[in-house]
């Protein structure tokens, strides 16, 4: 059975990510401070694990965006203007470095294996990841999700404070 919900929109697969955008339009966050990292692990998870808060919300977009981001520049573009939108709202984001590689939230290099090509772009990379059957690239909703920090970060603002959530299971289980 499908259930229909106008403004909600869901997605299921073997990995069975499943998101809801809320349209509750959230107020100002005076002073809250949301530090992400791109390193979120977004697997199969645990059975019936739920993503709520602002931070790991925040960080599963920036993940599935990074999925699309085309090139260095838009991608800096982007950051910058998410960042921008949040904090008319009260909320600084700060993006934190990965540990490992000194690097910010998402970074671009060639990928190891296309180095001999100097025709090759830099992609982007993330620490994290979601997974591949609920990456943009597979998923409707999650490519909603990534082109809405692209495209409309005030949207993003609600989904990481207006109520959304991501719940992460997996079909291995009774």
């Amino acid at each position: 059975m499908k259930t229909i919900r106008n403004k909600v929109f869901e997605t299921n697969s073997s990995s069975m990510h499943t998101i809801t955008f809320n349209t509750i339009t959230p107020g100002n966050k005076d002073n809250y401070v949301i530090e992400v990292g791109c390193d979120g692990e977004y697997g199969w998870g645990p059975v019936g694990e739920a993503l709520v808060t602002p931070e790991q919300l925040l960080d599963y977009a920036l993940i599935a965006y990074a999925d699309i981001c085309p090139d260095k520049d838009e991608c800096e573009r982007v950051l910058e203007e998410v960042k921008r939108v949040f904090a008319t709202h009260g909320v600084t984001v700060n993006y934190k470095l990965d540990a490992e590689c000194n690097q910010h939230a998402i970074w671009f290099e060639v990928d190891p294996w296309d180095r001999g090509d100097s025709s090759k772009l830099p992609t982007a990379h993330v620490s994290g990841y979601i997974d591949h059957q609920s990456a943009p690239h597979e998923s409707d909703d999650c490519m909603y999700l990534a082109k809405m920090v692209r495209d409309d970060p005030e949207e993003l603002y609600g989904f990481v404070f207006g109520g959304g959530e991501v719940i992460l299971d997996n079909d291995n289980h009774d």
